[in-house]
């Protein structure tokens, strides 16, 4: 079983898949697996772009919570160097700006794209992995499409790093309107749910 094999199971959404994930994490390792799913998630837009939008949700949660628990790979600690966080960091970017081109100008995103940010960053300690993703974050909250910068403040809301007040108040020297909106602030002190 294989690369193949792990994203049939991966996409499987008529069925749970729970134990089969599992198998391929202890048989072939975090790392592999990782790289595996950083493929996916770089080719994102034509791979969620066969799927409902249901099933595109069902497969984020997948990989963002149970059985995968992408966001374990981020803490400290991770059996992967900090390149290869770096890699996986950048290629859950792809996940966030597929949101245009996935849903229509005023539809709105499922909830694994707003909570994509969440379930990866919430535990990243290290400052060198921390500051990938603060600009990660960053520039994406500066893309057009307001769902895409959505994701990211939201992303930013619970990312713990102390530059992240400096980047919603970025954001906010490009949208000064919302500047007293109680959710913007709520990203920009590290509160928001």
């Amino acid at each position: 079983m294989g690369q193949d094999d792990f994203e049939e199971f991966l996409f499987m959404v008529s069925r749970d898949v729970d134990e089969e994930l599992d198998e391929f994490v202890w048989t072939h390792g975090y790392p592999e697996v990782v790289r595996w799913l950083n493929q996916i998630l770089s080719n994102w837009i034509e791979r969620a772009g066969t799927m409902s939008t249901k099933d595109q949700d069902r497969v984020l949660w997948r990989i963002g919570g149970n059985p995968l628990f992408l966001g374990w790979k981020l803490r400290h600690g991770s059996d992967l160097t900090l390149q290869e966080q770096c890699e996986l960091v950048w290629a859950a970017k792809c996940v966030t700006l597929a949101i245009p081109h996935l849903f229509g100008a005023e539809e709105p995103m499922e909830t694994a794209y707003f909570m994509w940010w969440d379930l990866l960053i919430s535990d990243v300690t290290s400052p060198e992995l921390g500051a990938v993703v603060l600009e990660t974050l960053s520039d994406m909250s500066l893309h057009p499409d307001g769902r895409v910068q959505y994701s990211a403040l939201h992303g930013l809301g619970h990312l713990q790093h102390p530059g992240r007040a400096a980047a919603i108040d970025l954001y906010l020297q490009f949208h000064p309107e919302l500047a007293t909106d109680p959710w913007i602030r709520q990203c920009r002190d590290g509160s928001v749910m």
